[in-house]
């Protein structure tokens, strides 16, 4: 059952850190979700400096950075969540980002434009080039993407097919978003698709919205780019939260290849309904693709017929975006298996909204990263969980990676509160990010194993101390509402961290804490494809040191006085973006599989379906479901997993009466419940 969790902290505390967690102050449920920044609002262009080319970052940390290059309007560059900034294309050897030059002229009377560079590199990192994708004057692009496709196998960078995506904001509109720009490249040549939303299915004239990019290769025909996820309503009284859907054909012959609709499948009525035009229930959606080209988009979403449950479930196209299966939806009860099997009364999806991610691995399967709420028997917070949900041709499985601790606290630059006060004072916005943990999943380019990335809290490195305390204006996570000012004098130490899991294996490596410092890392990014387990590209955002501030600047001034570990997370202010490679290989063992096997089976009585839940096989096991004269009549494979399993069984065929529900490995009964079948 869907619930929600809030615990808010109490006006008038001083401590921003002391008093309580932000894993504690959020809600497990985000509020309903409202669109992303609509408008570019002036800013101070000439905040910061320039960066000099490819420089490497002085701060002293476990892993050493270089700084690629400048990032002004950071908010809607390189913080915002389910962006695809980083991407390695194995068969070329190369290793590419996206650049992003904003050109602002609005304070002298001129307009604002962008510039979008393609940066690749191919010796991991060590030298980059530049080339220029995109350059409008009157038009700004914001949450610039990038994905690769190598449909002819070439080995030159400039060969390869590539999509770039961005949201755009035209003078023509005053510089209000419009859809999202896309630019592919084809023969050398860089050509802009000029649809601003789906062509099928469209009667409400929906702009083409939020989505990760996803590149995949897959032969001559199979290959290409997907850019699937919630589309941009037109006006405030169509609803938000429609998902849609375009994929390109790599092949790029004419614009036949541009497949771009809303799928019957994913219309807004399988969904539960929001409680006005512009809010909605649901998820992000992320798309990856299998060898053979086959695409699969998930959600973790409520569904209009079960309004009490959100789950993990995959819609699938076999044709390149042409058509879309109905979502196969993850049984509610393995989500109660999981709970059972940590200790929990229940266990939900925690803050959905935020960023999580997904990663296909074989044909059929796919794992989705999420968090997950652990609730007592009160009802209470008890714990989040940092999880893999696997699916496996109709098999369901939740691995626990690591237990989340917090979540972090960024701020944002408040220039008109500082102006209020003369500029003396730096003042800022304290959100809970919506990035979240900064979750993130990649596979190894030989197909063997996952790695996931993600950012938590360090209790044990104990708390930053900001001197003096800065002033911030706190919000409500429900209604948005000021709450208050705070004064921010500690705040808790981030670091990164790495796991990974062979494909063969059940369980996870022990998390390695990758930086071990009391530097906030943010912006933090990894791409789909790595080259190895030893060798994850990284990107993060760095912030910059107090003479890289133009004090000729009211907001500079203040910036290049504060504390630089506020300065720090401080997220909407100019950055470097910089790079890393890292390894998650350590001398931990992954942890154990659980040893104790549990089975579940519900709903009973069942006419239809039942879902069964299962803990406990550490090898290749049997589900199995017997009739009264012992008869197995229908059965299903398990593979080893040290979290807990799920799946529906159609026993619509089965005649009405008693069943047992049987788990076995090598033949043996390792659990069994009962299952009543009704006519």
């Amino acid at each position: 059952m869907r619930r929600f969790v809030v615990v808010l902290l109490a006006l008038g505390v001083t401590g921003a850190v002391a008093q309580q967690r932000a894993i504690e102050r959020a809600a497990i449920e985000n509020s309903a979700v409202v669109p992303a920044l609509e408008r570019i609002a002036p800013f101070q262009s000439q905040l910061a400096f320039p960066l000099a080319e490819h420089r490497t970052d002085p701060t002293l940390q476990a892993v050493t950075f270089t700084r690629l290059f400048r990032s002004n309007f950071t908010n809607i560059t390189y913080f915002f969540p389910s962006s695809s900034l980083i991407v390695y294309e194995p068969g070329s050897n190369v290793l590419a980002t996206i650049e992003h030059v904003p050109m602002d002229n609005r304070a002298t009377g001129g307009d604002l434009g962008a510039q979008l560079y393609f940066r690749y590199s191919t010796n991991r990192g060590t030298t980059w080039t530049r080339q220029l994708i995109a350059n409008n004057s009157s038009t700004f692009y914001g949450v610039p993407q990038l994905a690769l496709a190598n449909p002819s196998n070439v080995t030159s960078a400039t060969d390869l097919k590539l999509c770039v995506t961005g949201y755009q904001y035209p003078k023509e509109t005053n510089y209000y978003r419009r859809g999202t720009a896309i630019f592919v490249r084809t023969e050398g040549q860089i050509f802009e698709y000029n649809e601003l939303g789906p062509i099928e299915n469209n009667p409400e004239g929906y702009y083409f919205g939020s989505a990760k990019l996803a590149g995949f290769t897959a032969g001559a025909d199979r290959s290409g780019f997907a850019y699937c996820g919630i589309l941009q309503p037109p006006n405030n009284q169509t609803q938000y939260g429609q998902y849609g859907s375009l994929v390109i054909n790599a092949r790029l012959a004419g614009t036949e290849d541009f497949i771009s609709s809303i799928p019957d499948s994913w219309s807004g009525s399988v969904f539960r309904s929001a409680p006005a035009t512009t809010s909605t229930y649901n998820s992000p959606m992320y798309v990856d693709a299998d060898a053979n080209g086959n695409l699969y988009a998930v959600i973790n979403g409520i569904f209009a017929d079960a309004q009490d449950s959100r789950v993990v479930a995959v819609s699938k196209s076999s044709d390149m975006g042409q058509t879309w299966s109905a979502f196969e939806r993850m049984p509610a009860s393995v989500l109660q298996a999981y709970a059972t099997n940590r200790g929990a009364a229940a266990a939900v999806p925690f803050r959905v909204y935020d960023q999580h991610d997904m990663a296909v691995t074989g044909e059929n399967r796919f794992s989705y990263i999420q968090r997950i709420a652990l609730l007592d028997a009160q009802q209470q917070l008890a714990g989040v969980d940092l999880v893999e949900t696997e699916y496996n041709a109709g098999n369901w499985t939740i691995r626990l990676i690591a237990p989340i601790t917090d979540i972090p606290v960024v701020y944002g630059y408040n220039d008109s509160a500082s102006q209020a006060r003369n500029y003396e004072q730096l003042v800022c916005d304290e959100e809970i990010s919506s990035l979240g943990n900064e979750i993130e999943v990649a596979r190894t380019a030989d197909g063997a194993a996952l790695v996931v990335k993600w950012i938590d809290a360090v209790p044990s490195a104990g708390s930053i101390t900001i001197n003096p305390p800065q002033t911030a204006i706190r919000y409500d996570q429900q209604t948005g509402q000021p709450t208050g000012e705070v004064q921010v004098d500690s705040l808790p130490v981030f670091n990164i961290f790495l796991a990974y899991r062979s494909l063969s294996d059940a369980g996870w490596s022990q998390p390695k804490n990758l930086t071990e410092d009391r530097y906030f890392n943010k912006g933090t990014h990894i791409p789909r494809i790595v080259p190895s387990l030893s060798q994850i590209p990284l990107l993060a955002l760095r912030s910059l040191a107090p003479s890289d501030w133009n004090q000729q600047s009211p907001a500079g001034r203040l910036l290049a006085s504060a504390p630089q570990d506020f300065v720090n997370r401080i997220y909407d202010i100019p950055h470097d973006v910089s790079y890393a490679l890292v390894s998650a290989v350590s001398s931990v063992e992954p942890t154990a599989a659980v040893s104790q096997a549990r089975l579940t089976v519900s709903p009973t009585p069942a006419s239809d379906q039942i879902e069964v839940a299962c803990a406990g096989i550490t090898t290749n096991g049997q589900l199995v479901v017997v009739n009264p004269l012992g008869q197995i009549v229908l059965e299903r494979t398990l593979s080893p997993s040290n979290g807990v399993q799920g799946t529906v069984l159609d026993v619509r065929t089965l005649p009405a009466g008693s069943y047992s529900v049987q788990l076995r490995v090598q033949g043996s009964v390792l659990a069994a419940a009962p299952a009543l079948i009704v006519r």
